[in-house]
């Protein structure tokens, strides 16, 4: 990345991923629903599964292996020193600290809410309500506290200058 012509450098400060249990079943999904899709294209072309239902059918078996891939090999949550980079299944979406206003976990992931803007929720974290409920200090409660220190931080700095 360059800024008038000279080289800007991003220093990392952490990065969080969805946790190995998760993309270890991620892949096992996916080896199961490619695995399905194969069977139902071999169907529809024996004509045991006739008409255009099985074509269908491994479509969306087929979009389901990515998805599942996707959402837990990709995500992940990057903690700049002037930005969350927020990396989900499809997009990634970079948040400057200074706009964000608080951080929730959810069951889909870590919501992440910003001045006047529509809120991101990061897939690299969800929300374990077991653990909330026997109270003990879940993953995404330190990776919400981190980043909401940060922001604070950011904030701090920004208005000291």
């Amino acid at each position: 990345m360059r800024k008038n012509g000279a080289r800007a450098v991003i220093v990392e400060v952490h990065t969080w991923r969805s946790p190995r249990w998760a993309r270890a079943l991620a892949v096992c999904m996916a080896i199961y629903f490619a695995a399905a899709a194969v069977y139902v294209a071999y169907l529809t072309a024996t004509g045991a599964l006739p008409g255009v239902g099985g074509g269908w059918s491994a479509a969306v078996l087929a979009g389901w292996m990515l998805v599942s891939t996707g959402y837990t090999c990709r995500s992940r949550i990057t903690l700049t020193p002037h930005a969350v980079i927020v990396r989900n299944a499809l997009r990634t979406h970079t948040i400057a600290l200074t706009e964000i206003t608080d951080v929730a976990g959810s069951f889909w992931g870590l919501r992440i809410f910003r001045q006047g803007r529509v809120s991101r929720i990061a897939g690299a974290a969800p929300h374990s309500k077991r653990a909330v409920r026997a109270g003990t200090a879940t993953r995404s409660g330190q990776i919400a506290y981190t980043i909401v220190e940060a922001a604070r931080h950011q904030a701090t700095a920004s208005e000291a200058r």
